[in-house]
């Protein structure tokens, strides 16, 4: 007898409980709690409902009629998964359930996990060779992202996003976290040389500066098409060797620019 009263009572109190949740929160009862047929075995939650980002954790409490600790299981861990506590942990986008039990009595709560966002200062940057620029990604879970780059011969990536131009060309920088990828496209382009001369003519026996101006700051190279009848050294000094034309080509980045020697007999 003194059992039946005890249950009557414990009964009453969740039903004002009941009541008062399904008041402030607008779910009606009968989708708070699972029950028997007799309606003696019932569970209450804390959270029936919760958005999370990847990587945050959040705890679901479950009080049942019973006194006892329910047990927690997620029908899909992999997007959420929990603890014999109920420890919930948010681990891809998705959907999944957590199904509490106590005996014959269910409930559920939904877990919404939410694809993190990246946000990139940049989507496309424009460098010269040996040029340094900062990509910086904000991601939505807090997470650190990955960076990777498609072409390191142009352009090459550290793990902070520091991009370092390499050579002329287009790279792509891949940032990636909690399985969500976003771009960065890195043009690279050639340097402009500028010549002090594009046509000379000397005399056999004489010496010249060929001066070149690289917009990147990197020294050029300087090859003769007829080393018989031109020299050139790495600083881009021109000897005149005997009587002919030969051409100066000047190279950097991709870039060739060339000058038009004449060289003449001395008079």
């Amino acid at each position: 007898m003194k059992t039946r009263v005890k249950k009557l009572i414990v009964l009453a109190v969740v039903s004002c409980v009941l009541i008062m949740v399904s008041a402030y929160t607008g779910i009606y009862t009968q989708n708070v709690y699972a029950g028997d047929k007799q309606l003696n075995q019932f569970i209450i939650l804390s959270k029936y409902y919760n958005v999370m980002d990847i990587g945050d954790e959040f705890q679901l409490a479950g009080i049942t009629s019973s006194g006892k600790k329910p047990t927690f299981s997620s029908n899909k861990s992999n997007i959420a998964s929990v603890n014999k506590y109920g420890l919930v942990k948010a681990k891809k986008s998705g959907k999944a359930t957590i199904t509490v039990k106590s005996g014959k009595a269910v409930a559920y709560c939904l877990i919404t996990v939410n694809r993190t966002e990246i946000k990139l200062s940049n989507t496309s940057i424009n460098m010269e060779k040996g040029s340094i620029k900062k990509l910086t990604a904000t991601t939505s879970s807090g997470n650190k992202p990955k960076f990777s780059s498609s072409k390191s011969s142009v352009a090459k990536v550290d793990s902070s996003g520091n991009i370092q131009a390499v050579n002329s060309g287009v790279a792509i920088i891949s940032v990636k976290v909690d399985g969500e990828v976003e771009k960065c496209t890195v043009n690279v382009k050639k340097p402009v040389i500028t010549l002090e001369s594009y046509k000379l003519t000397m005399k056999v026996g004489e010496s010249k500066n060929l001066y070149a101006k690289v917009s990147n700051g990197y020294r050029p190279k300087y090859s003769s098409s007829n080393s018989k009848v031109i020299t050139v050294t790495k600083s881009g000094q021109v000897a005149a060797i005997k009587k002919g034309k030969a051409t100066i080509t000047v190279s950097e980045g991709g870039t060739k620019v060339k000058c038009q020697i004449s060289v003449e007999d001395m008079s």
